[in-house]
C-alpha cells in the first residue's frame, strides 16, 4: 500500500528557525504512515537560510524565497499564497511554525475524516476573536487542493479599507458571527468566504485555552497557547506570537517543556 503525499506549508518568519525544527520533531514523533514534503517559506530578512538548510528530517524539506514587500499579515499572506504554486499532493497542510502535533496518527485521523464526506474541503483549527467562526484557519489546517485551486483561494488579507466588515443577514451564516459583529478579514479569510459560499464545508478543531477557563486535555495551568480538538484528541497546540517571541522565551520554554512530557 502506497502512503499517502501530502505537502506541508510553513511561512517562515523573524526567530522561526527553532521553532521549525521543533514543529517538525513532532511530526516525526506522531504522524503515522504519510510522507511529508516541508516547503519552508523564507518571508522575512531576518531569516537564516542556513539555520533552516541545518534542519534535519526524515522528511524531504525544500526552501523557498517568500520575501516580498509586505509586512506582517500581508506578508504572510503573500507567502501562502506562492508556497501553495508548489503543491503536488492531493491533500496540503498549512501551520505556522510556533505549532506542535501531540496526536498519534493525527494525519491517518485527518484524511479518514475526507474520505467519510466528500463535501468536507478543509480540517483545522478554529479562530476566537472578532474572526470568521466556525470554519478552520490557517494556523493549521489540512486542505483539499484541487477545491482551493477551483474556488480560486488567495491568503492575502482583504485590503486594508476593507478588512472591518459588520456581520449583516447575508453574511452571518458564512462568517459564523451575529449580525452586528465587526470581524476582521485576516490572513486567510478567503478559505472561509470562498469554500462556503461554493457549497465547501469545513471541520473545525475547537480552541481550547487554560487561561480561558476552558477543560484542557493538554494544556496545565501556567502553560500559555491553545489546543485545538476533534473529539477527544488534541491535535495540535499553538504557542503563538513567534514572531516577538524567541524561541527561549519563559513562556516558549514552558510550553516546549509541556509538548515533551506529553509526548514522552
Amino acid at each position: 500500500m502506497m502512503k499517502e503525499r501530502v505537502d506541508f506549508l510553513i511561512a517562515c518568519g523573524r526567530n522561526s528557525e527553532s521553532y521549525v525544527q521543533f514543529l517538525i520533531q513532532t511530526v516525526e514523533k506522531t504522524a503515522s504512515s504519510t510522507d511529508f514534503r516541508f516547503l519552508l517559506g523564507i518571508n522575512d530578512n531576518y531569516v537564516s537560510r542556513s539555520k533552516l538548510e541545518n534542519i534535519s528530517s526524515e522528511h524531504n524539506i525544500e526552501i523557498l524565497d517568500c520575501r516580498s514587500d509586505g509586512a506582517g499579515s500581508y506578508g504572510h499572506g503573500e507567502a501562502l499564497d506562492k508556497l501553495s504554486k508548489y503543491v503536488k499532493t492531493d491533500f496540503f497542510i498549512i501551520c505556522d511554525c510556533d505549532v506542535a502535533f501531540l496526536t498519534k496518527d493525527w494525519d491517518k485521523l485527518l484524511l479518514d475524516k475526507f474520505g467519510q464526506n466528500d463535501s468536507l474541503a478543509a480540517i483545522g483549527s478554529e479562530y476566537d476573536g472578532k474572526k470568521y467562526m466556525n470554519f478552520p484557519n490557517v494556523v493549521m489546517c489540512m486542505l483539499k487542493t484541487q477545491v482551493i485551486k477551483d474556488c480560486k483561494v488567495s491568503f492575502l488579507p482583504s485590503m486594508l479599507e476593507n478588512r472591518k466588515i459588520a456581520i449583516n443577514s447575508e453574511n452571518s451564516k458564512i462568517y459564523g458571527r451575529e449580525i452586528g459583529e465587526v470581524i476582521d478579514l485576516d490572513t486567510g479569510w478567503q478559505l472561509c468566504y470562498n469554500l462556503v459560499t461554493n457549497g465547501h464545508e469545513g471541520l473545525t478543531l475547537p480552541l481550547r485555552r487554560k487561561s480561558a477557563g476552558d477543560e484542557c486535555f493538554f494544556l496545565t495551568e501556567g502553560v500559555r497557547g491553545e489546543e485545538y480538538i476533534l473529539e477527544t484528541d488534541p491535535i495540535c497546540s499553538h504557542v503563538g506570537r513567534s514572531f516577538s517571541r524567541s524561541f527561549d522565551n519563559p513562556i516558549t520554554v514552558t510550553w516546549r517543556n509541556r509538548v515533551r512530557e506529553w509526548l514522552g
